[in-house]
């Protein structure tokens, strides 16, 4: 205040006139009276904090209004008219010359981000410029998800201060924020199955005075198309039918004979066709290719997929030389498989092998070699330490039962490399295999209509494996240590109705990749957490107290769906089928502190390998409704362990 004063007393000293019209006097002191209200704002508002909202030049200066709602009108570096010749008299002198008029203002300097004020005693006072608070992504207004879907939205702020902040609601998903500094970063939001669009309300704020909003929305991807064409031997113009409200791109590889021509795409759900240009098959054995359709920018690969068969052709070709209409009849030098034990109650013990006539080449056939995948089904387990397929006679089963002494149409294949190494697949249509000691003997009909005899000399020995004829993959104990695990637990409230909190926990070793080792639980407790002890159980009952429910799975055309408490190998969050096992036995301790969970157990599969370790990390908790209930987070958003793709064993 003392700088204020000290510039009033210095700005009425040069006021000082001789004598003429005081009007002008009086036009002087309203403006200097404006002048000092002016600049007694500009002192408050550096002093407080205050910004400028906007700047506006008019005559002789500018006009600006400050975030506290006060407007003012800046003059600056004007100086004052000569005054008026005094009149003449007898006796008179002219007057003087008025004195040049004053300002509160040297100068004003307007910036991009601030204006500076130089006062008449040289010093400045400087004022950010608040610019108008806006936030843009790098989505667009509306989008399209596949569920299940992380969802990662990119935003940048302008405008507004370095106490912007950003919050985010949604209704269905959960989500959160994950600032990289005032202006920038990164909105989360998790997707699940059973919503049709999810609706992003962003809020934004400025610490001060500015709140906006806008809102991001995504529909719930639709991708519809048919399993297969059959295409006749001269080829042409298909059109597959797509049903999709998705962008996608059609892949085809390692085929010259289909060609695509791509349509026009939009995010409404659209009825389409992709046109596909079929060369003429001049050969005489048929020949299939899959074109698959691809969702272009979800988190995570998601595609459908087209087989085009088409016929043989018959333009006096004459049989195919690598494959003659006779019988053919072939030594096997290569056998190898998987044991998958009792896939269920009805169905018999699974022994997946397969034969080559060549020995194979890290993961591709040689050339000029014919492969033959067998899903067999015995009443016979295998026996202690050894995976050798049971000795007798199996039919082909083209309606996939999967009982005793069968072997499947599904998983059942062949594979025939011409001499340039290009494979050609054709499934069974009838057959039969004898297994004996010392021998396979595989006779199958192709369904190009050819049929091969296939023998291997050798003890059918597909590896060593735990006894035991359980599901479990593994084949050996199983030790996992990690201080860098991440924890995801989900409550269900009362689900079981027994008086006590169900709640499904997933966890990942490496809290970094989401793959590798991961540990998934369905527990019991008696409290709001997951901390507790919990031996196995399989009775849903109070009277035991916290437990853990053991692992089951259900097997649908073939296939293996996990559920309850499994031991996994996961890539990037979903179970990859390199390696599982059901948990049926054993002890889990789970402890907390400082936010950091530690878990302790010792399990056993159902083959009765060890599974044991130690994991600590952190962990994302939410309650019945979905909502968080913890936020001691390393990580931004939670993966939970993805169980909706089977196992394929092919």
């Amino acid at each position: 205040m003392k700088r204020i004063f000290h510039l009033i007393a210095i700005f009425a000293g040069l006021l000082a006139v001789s004598c003429y019209d005081d009007s002008a006097l009086r036009n002087d002191m309203s403006e200097l009276s404006q002048e000092v209200d002016a600049l007694r704002a500009i002192l408050e508002a550096s002093e407080n904090g205050n910004v400028i909202v906007s700047v506006t030049e008019i005559s002789g200066g500018y006009e600006i209004e400050l975030s506290s709602g006060e407007k003012l009108v800046i003059r600056h570096g004007k100086d004052g008219q000569d005054g008026q010749d005094g009149k003449d008299g007898q006796d008179g002198k002219d007057g003087e010359n008025g004195q040049g008029g004053s300002s509160a203002f040297e100068d004003v300097i307007v910036s991009e981000d601030t204006v500076t004020f130089i006062l008449p005693d040289g010093q400045e006072v400087v004022i950010p410029i608040r610019h108008p608070l806006d936030i843009t992504f790098n989505v667009a207004d509306e989008n399209v998800y596949v569920e299940g879907e992380m969802l990662v939205i990119e935003y940048t702020i302008t405008g507004g201060t370095e106490n912007n902040r950003v919050a985010v609601t949604a209704s269905g998903v959960i989500c959160d924020v994950i600032p990289t500094d005032a202006n920038s970063g990164y909105i989360v939001a998790q997707t699940y199955s059973g919503s049709s669009y999810v609706n992003l309300v962003v809020l934004v704020t400025d610490g001060v005075s500015s709140t906006i909003f806008k809102t991001v929305k995504y529909v719930a991807g639709v991708f519809n198309t048919v399993e297969g064409i059959q295409v006749d031997a001269e080829g042409g113009a298909v059109q597959v039918p797509v049903q999709t409200n998705m962008q996608y791109e059609v892949l085809i590889e390692n085929c010259d004979w289909i060609k695509v021509a791509e349509g026009t795409k939009a995010i409404e759900v659209r009825e389409e066709y992709i046109t596909l240009n079929i060369a003429p098959n001049t050969s005489a054995s048929p020949r299939s290719a899959e074109v698959q359709l691809i969702v272009e920018g979800a988190e995570y690969l998601y595609s459908v997929s087209v087989m085009i068969s088409q016929a043989a052709g018959n333009a006096g070709t004459g049989p195919d030389p690598e494959l003659p209409s006779e019988t053919k009849n072939l030594n096997a030098v290569y056998l190898a498989g998987t044991y998958y034990g009792g896939m269920s109650a009805e169905s018999g013990y699974n022994y997946y092998f397969v034969m080559s006539t060549n020995l194979p080449e890290g993961d591709d056939l040689p050339a000029d070699t014919y492969f033959f995948a067998v899903d067999l089904y015995s009443s016979v387990p295998v026996a202690d330490g050894q995976n050798i397929v049971p000795a007798g006679k199996y039919v082909f089963d083209p309606d996939d039962t999967f009982l005793p002494g069968t072997f499947s149409n599904y998983y059942s294949y062949a594979l025939v490399t011409d001499a340039s190494g290009a494979e050609s697949e054709y499934a069974y249509t009838s057959g039969e295999v004898v297994v004996s000691e010392d021998k396979v003997e595989l006779t199958v009909t192709l369904s190009n209509g050819i049929t091969c005899h296939v023998v291997y000399n050798g003890v059918p020995d597909m590896g060593s494996v735990n006894s035991g004829d359980g599901i479990s993959s593994l084949t050996d104990d199983v030790l996992i240590i990690s201080e860098n695990a991440y924890i995801v637990g989900e409550c269900y409230g009362d689900y079981y109705e027994v008086g006590m909190n169900n709640w499904v926990i997933s966890i990942y070793a490496d809290a970094d990749t989401y793959s590798g080792h991961a540990l998934m639980f369905e527990i019991l407790t008696d409290g709001e957490g997951i901390v507790g002890e919990y031996p196995v159980s399989d009775v849903y009952t109070t009277e035991l107290g916290p437990c853990f429910l053991p692992g089951e799975y259900e097997v649908e055309d073939g296939y293996l769906y996990p559920y309850s408490s499994w031991y996994m190998t996961v890539t990037d969050g979903g179970m990859d089928g390199m390696a599982y096992a059901p948990i049926i036995d054993g002890e889990l301790l789970i402890e907390e502190a400082d936010g950091i969970y530690t878990i302790e157990f010792d399990l056993y599969d159902d083959n009765n390998n060890n599974i044991a370790g130690i994991l600590s990390g952190y962990a994302e908790l939410y309650d019945e409704n979905g909502e968080p209930m913890n936020r001691q987070k390393k990580q931004s958003f939670a993966k939970k362990i993805s169980v909706q793709k089977p196992l394929y064993r092919k």
